[in-house]
C-alpha cells in the first residue's frame, strides 16, 4: 500500500494489518504487521476478504443528521468525513438522512457533502469542530436549486388517509432507488436532482411490504430547463387509479394552500375544460371557496411536452405571468379521465411586487 505523501517522513516503520473475510459479519482482526519499504507498506497476505494498514486510536460514535434549513431530512447522498488531509470515513445518509459513524477523539472533523447523483456534482465542507464522547451533528444544507423538496401525501381511494408504510422514489438515468417512511399518509424528503428526465416512478407498499401503488411521477428537471430555483413538490397520491378525489396544493411565496375535492360531487370544482379543436389543451380549474389556481396549458407540436397559456388567475385575481414552468404527468385518454402535474410561475401584482405561485394539482375532465 502507498504511503500518502503527507504522512511519508512521519510513518513508522511498520504498522498494524487488519483483515475481514469476504460475507463476514466479524469486527476487523489484526494480523501482524506490514514492514516500511521506500514509500509502501508492504506485507505477504494469503488469505481473502478485505485488508487494511492503520494504527488504532480511542474514538466514538456520531450521529450525523443531513437536513434542510427547513429540517427536511436529505436521504441517500453521500459524504465524508476527515481530519486535515486524512480521510476518516466515506458514507451515505439512509431513509432519514441518517448516518451513524465512528470517528477518533480529539480529532478536529471536517464534513464534505458529495451530490454525486447526477447532473450537477458538487462538494460542501463544514468544520464539525472536536469530538470527545458519543455525540450527534446536524449539517443543514442551505436552499438550493439543485435539491428538490417532496411533501407526499398518500390516500386511499375513498379519501382517508393512507396510513404507514414505505414510499419508493425511481428516477430515469438515476444510480439507485430511494425509499423513505410513510407515516400516518405522509412523507417528506429532500433529494438531489438525479437526472435531465422527469420520467420516474413513485411506489408506495403498505406494511406488510405488499405494493399498493405504482404511480408513474417525475422529479426533477428536462435537459432544456436551466434549472435556477428551488423546486417544492406538494402531490397527493391515491391506492387506486381512478379515484374520484381531486386536489390543488400551492404556494404563494411562503403561504400554502391545500384544497381538496371530490369529483363525485356534481359540482365540483376541480376540473379540465377541452378547448374546442385542440383535444390536448385545457383551461384548467381548482377553485374552492375563492382560493384557487386557474390557467389553460398547450401541447406542443414538437414533443410530448406542455406550455401555459399567457394569463391565469390566483385566488380569484387574473394575472400574467413573468417566468414558468410546467409538467403534465398524467393525461388520461379518456373524455373523462384525469389531468395532473405541476407549475411554477412568477408574475407581478399591481404594486409592481414580483412573487411566485407553484404547486400540484389533479382535476377531472369535462366532456
Amino acid at each position: 500500500m502507498k504511503i500518502p505523501d503527507n504522512r511519508r517522513t512521519s510513518a513508522p516503520d511498520s504498522i498494524p494489518l487488519w483483515h475481514i473475510p469476504f460475507n463476514s459479519n466479524s469486527i476487523w482482526q489484526k494480523q501482524g504487521y506490514a514492514i516500511k519499504n521506500g514509500d509502501y507498506y508492504e506485507k505477504k497476505i494469503t488469505d481473502k476478504g478485505y485488508w487494511n494498514f492503520a494504527e488504532q486510536t480511542n474514538g466514538v460514535y456520531v450521529k450525523v443528521h443531513l437536513q434542510t434549513i427547513d429540517s427536511l431530512p436529505i436521504i441517500n447522498t453521500r459524504f465524508k468525513l476527515t481530519s486535515s488531509t486524512d480521510e476518516i470515513s466515506d458514507n451515505r445518509s439512509d431513509a432519514e438522512g441518517n448516518s451513524l459513524v465512528f470517528v477518533p477523539i480529539n480529532k478536529p472533523l471536517n464534513i464534505e457533502i458529495i451530490n454525486d447523483q447526477g447532473i450537477n456534482p458538487q462538494i460542501l465542507r463544514q468544520d464539525l469542530g472536536v469530538v470527545t464522547v458519543a455525540t450527534e451533528k446536524t449539517f443543514q444544507i442551505p436552499d438550493r436549486s439543485d435539491i428538490i423538496k417532496l411533501y407526499g401525501t398518500v390516500y386511499n381511494c375513498d379519501g382517508s388517509l393512507f396510513g404507514n408504510g414505505t414510499a419508493v422514489i425511481s428516477m430515469k438515468g438515476a444510480k439507485d432507488e430511494i425509499s423513505t417512511p410513510v407515516k400516518d399518509g405522509s412523507f417528506s424528503v429532500a433529494q438531489w436532482i438525479q437526472a435531465y428526465h422527469r420520467d420516474g416512478s413513485i411506489k408506495i407498499y403498505n406494511t406488510y411490504n405488499t405494493l399498493v401503488m405504482d404511480y408513474p411521477y417525475g422529479l426533477g428537471t428536462d435537459i432544456n430547463f436551466s434549472y435556477n430555483r428551488i423546486q417544492i413538490y406538494t402531490p397527493n397520491f391515491y391506492t387506486c387509479n381512478n379515484s374520484s378525489q381531486v386536489f390543488c396544493n400551492y404556494k404563494i411565496d411562503s403561504i400554502q394552500y391545500n384544497l381538496n375535492g371530490d369529483t363525485a360531487n356534481s359540482s365540483s370544482t376541480f376540473k379540465a375544460i377541452p378547448q374546442q379543436n385542440f383535444p390536448k389543451d385545457f383551461n384548467v380549474v381548482t377553485e374552492k371557496d375563492g382560493r384557487g389556481v386557474e390557467f389553460i396549458f398547450f401541447h406542443t407540436t414538437t414533443k410530448e411536452d406542455f406550455i401555459l397559456g399567457p394569463g391565469f388567475k390566483v385566488n380569484g385575481v387574473p394575472y400574467s405571468w413573468v417566468n414558468t414552468d410546467l409538467s403534465i404527468t398524467r393525461l388520461d385518454e379518456s373524455s373523462l379521465g384525469f389531468i395532473e402535474g405541476w407549475f411554477y410561475l412568477t408574475y407581478k401584482d399591481s404594486s409592481g411586487l414580483l412573487h411566485t405561485v407553484s404547486g400540484n394539482f389533479r382535476v377531472k375532465k369535462q366532456s
